[in-house]
């Protein structure tokens, strides 16, 4: 009943767009936990993933092949013609949304390792998931043409990283960050979201993804910062016994100097004075991870 209310909620040109559809709230309801009326809450009905035709299907598949053991969204269908794939919503809030405002409600590290290693339990064919280092040449690059006086620290960021230490291949994500994980108020992981890019890899990459995007939101988030420090450096313990914890420390840095590239890539007004911040955030961290030793 009603009017459907579609949304995009998320496009990368060429590749990728999610749409949200809902009905629009109508009338008033009272809010028990404000003591006074409010409006009514719009109802979410469903997501739809648009791709380029021909690859719904196989994303369908995977879906499938995961669902049973994971907290993912259920595919009641779709048009592999057209690109479509429809997705279930899930509940609660992201972990992103969740941690400026009540961080202590967030998930322990370990139970972020074991829906990792849930996923890992799947076995997916594929090429290797690039790893962080790969990845940080290309932003090196990025960040070099957006702004070029910052080549020289650039350079040496890349060489004080050094050269990876292989890790044990596994079924990853390949793209494991705080918007990607959904939380319910009693701190239950009740969603994972975008496995598109689900594959073998490295177990550390997706750690160290996650730890540095939560440790780029202990200096960034409009929101309690100090906690979300806190919660990092728990996590830091916890990812650290699940991996080789030098090389999760390594690779840290990377995903911090990826976050760099977002000020301009979203076309933030004071981007070069954003982007140097986060660049001198990925430089603090690989310089104590140089101090400690744990570079070799």
């Amino acid at each position: 009943p009603g009017r459907i209310h579609l949304a995009t909620k998320s496009y990368w040109p060429g590749r990728r767009a999610v749409m949200e559809a809902t009905i629009p709230s109508r009338g008033l309801r009272f809010d028990r936990e404000r003591g006074r009326l409010g409006k009514a809450p719009t109802t979410l009905l469903l997501f739809i993933k648009v791709l380029r035709p021909g690859q719904a299907q196989p994303l369908y598949e995977l879906h499938a092949k995961l669902g049973p053991g994971l907290p993912i969204a259920d595919c009641p269908g779709g048009s592999d013609e057209h690109g479509l794939l429809v997705l279930q919503a899930l509940p609660g809030t992201t972990l992103g949304q969740l941690l400026p405002r009540r961080a202590s409600y967030a998930p322990e590290g370990a139970q972020l390792v074991d829906l990792l290693q849930r996923l890992g339990s799947v076995e997916l064919d594929g090429e290797p998931r690039v790893t962080t280092g790969h990845k940080l040449h290309n932003h090196v690059r990025f960040l070099k043409a957006a702004l070029p006086e910052e080549s020289d620290a650039l350079d040496r960021f890349e060489e004080t990283y050094g050269q990876e230490r292989p890790q044990p291949l596994t079924t990853v994500h390949g793209d494991f960050h705080e918007s990607q994980v959904l939380v319910e108020r009693d701190g239950r992981i009740s969603g994972l979201l975008d496995v598109d890019d689900a594959g073998p890899g490295q177990l550390v990459d997706d750690l160290a993804l996650m730890l540095g995007r939560v440790w780029a939101l202990a200096y960034f988030a409009n929101g309690d910062r100090a906690a979300i420090r806190r919660y990092a450096e728990k996590l830091q313990d916890a990812f650290g016994q699940a991996v080789d914890e030098a090389e999760l420390r390594r690779r840290v840095s990377g995903a911090l100097l990826g976050r760099a590239t977002m000020p301009f890539r979203a076309q933030d007004a004071s981007w070069p004075e954003e982007t140097r911040a986060r660049l001198r955030l990925a430089e603090d961290w690989l310089a104590r991870c140089e101090r400690d030793g744990v570079l070799g």
